[in-house]
């Protein structure tokens, strides 16, 4: 097996496990152990993966994007009461546990989502179909509620995530190809590092 399919699963059963903690945690009111899992799911895929400093920085600039997303959505979510999570009492600012949760997707899509990369109408429907089964369960297991309706929060979450995850898609091209630019021009002798 190769060392990238090894980083592969890996990066798929840590974020199994994190998706996992994090709903079981919300559920019961422990919105921090999304933290822990984060750092086993990065420290499994690097570890099966023996990352060079590249596929590091990669990783941690996704991690970036998805706490971006995380502050720019879940206020839209929560304010709108399409969403509330269980057991928090901050009407516009998501868990930690869900923070955590929008780090390790954001990660999954150099790693088991990567091959949705160059594929932006099945990311949509991956996305769309995805985002809104995850929230069922979610609410299913009691970490969420739907205050306007499970309907509502469906639709609406199914919508967001079909727009979302191809643009997250493309958010990772970007940093792969900022990434190679920067090698060539290191190649080169064209950027000097410190």
């Amino acid at each position: 097996m190769s060392i990238a399919a090894r980083a592969n699963i890996a990066n798929f059963i840590g974020f199994q496990l994190l998706w996992a903690a994090v709903v079981w945690g919300g559920a019961k009111g422990v919105w921090y152990l999304g933290w822990p899992f984060l750092a086993l799911m990065l420290l499994l895929q690097w570890a099966a993966g023996r990352p060079d400093r590249q596929v590091l920085t990669r990783d941690l600039a996704m991690i970036l994007v998805g706490w971006l997303v995380c502050l720019m959505l879940e206020p839209m979510l929560l304010l709108s009461h399409v969403l509330d999570y269980r057991h928090w009492p901050h009407s516009a600012a998501a868990p930690g546990g869900i923070w955590a949760l929008w780090a390790g997707f954001a990660v999954t899509l150099y790693y088991s989502l990567g091959w949705l990369r160059g594929k932006l109408w099945l990311a949509a429907l991956v996305g769309g179909a995805g985002g809104a089964f995850s929230m069922m369960a979610g609410i299913h297991i009691g970490a969420a509620q739907a205050p306007r309706g499970l309907s509502t929060l469906l639709i609406v979450y199914g919508i967001v995530w079909a727009a979302l995850v191809p643009v997250m898609v493309v958010l990772s091209d970007r940093v792969l190809s900022a990434q190679a630019i920067r090698v060539r021009q290191q190649s080169k002798g064209g950027i000097h590092g410190r």
